[in-house]
């Protein structure tokens, strides 16, 4: 394999490894909004709540 080839491989698995990754934390932001939601908090309080989730998992 030359150096080309192996050099976009390598980032192809990178740029492969960063979008799981981004998906995982879109799972996990989804699963939990969803249980905030599934509560008996007031609205305000939900959104509060998801507002938090949010600021949590952002990068």
């Amino acid at each position: 394999m030359d150096k080309e080839t192996k050099k976009y491989l390598e980032e192809l698995s990178s740029e492969y490894i960063n979008l799981t990754l981004d998906y995982n934390t879109f799972e996990r932001i989804i699963k939990d909004i969803k249980s905030i939601l599934k509560t008996k908090s007031t609205d305000t309080a939900k959104i509060e709540k998801i507002k938090k989730v949010i600021k949590k998992y952002e990068a």
